[in-house]
């Protein structure tokens, strides 16, 4: 992982395009954030574990034995990890923890949501999707917040899965793969090809469920 060029560096488990960074890109926009703030969303397109938490992970591990020149030079402030909590998000942030621990460049974070502060360490901080707190992903947490426009689609869609649960069809699916089987449908109509997109019409950008978000990327200084 190389080639940081700002001071605060937000890593996400999507590529580029993919939906973690457009919805980050489009929320910040929305609500005005981050105003005068030198700051890149890092993705993992450069990454063989691409579009996962492990890919984040091993780029935080990297970054934690200070050699990279984004460290050396003193460049970076800030790094956020922004990423799902999937089937716990206290096992996720104890794994992050460890990572932090291992290191000597970041400040450790002592809860989720919060950007910790050190004197001579960087700003580091943990977000969570959904909210910190509950098992999920960024699927959850935009079912949470869906524009109402979409309730009905959200009630056909609830049919569907639980028309297969009833006929003992894919079976065992956790809460979190739900929520994602659930946007992906939502997503693929009516345009399957501008899925992304789909995603973030979906959204409603001024729904409290954001605020909490908000409050974590409004703590970078």
């Amino acid at each position: 992982m190389t080639g940081i060029n700002a001071e605060t560096c937000i890593l996400v488990e999507s590529k580029q395009h993919g939906a973690d960074k457009r919805f980050l890109d489009k929320l910040i926009a929305e609500r005005g954030l981050l105003l005068g703030n030198n700051f890149e969303i890092r993705t993992q397109d450069l990454n063989d574990k691409q579009c996962s938490v492990e890919g984040v992970l091993d780029n935080l591990k990297y970054l934690s034995a200070g050699k990279d020149e984004v460290i050396t030079t003193g460049k970076l402030k800030n790094l956020l990890l922004i990423i799902d909590a999937d089937e716990s998000a206290s096992k996720r942030f104890k794994e992050i923890q460890k990572i932090i621990r291992n290191g000597d460049i970041f400040a450790l974070p002592s809860k989720l949501g919060k950007i910790e502060k050190v004197k001579n360490k960087i700003n580091f901080g943990v977000y969570l999707f959904p909210d910190n707190k509950n098992k999920g992903s960024l699927e959850s947490l935009i079912l949470s917040c869906a524009r109402a426009q979409f309730a009905n689609k959200r009630e056909c869609i609830d049919q569907y899965i639980g028309c297969l649960s009833r006929n003992g069809i894919d079976n065992g699916m956790t809460i979190n793969n739900v929520d994602k089987s659930r946007v992906r449908i939502i997503g693929a109509t009516p345009d399957p090809d501008n899925y992304i997109q789909n995603l973030l019409n979906i959204v409603d950008f001024n729904s409290l469920k954001l605020a909490p978000l908000i409050s974590f990327l409004n703590g970078i200084e």
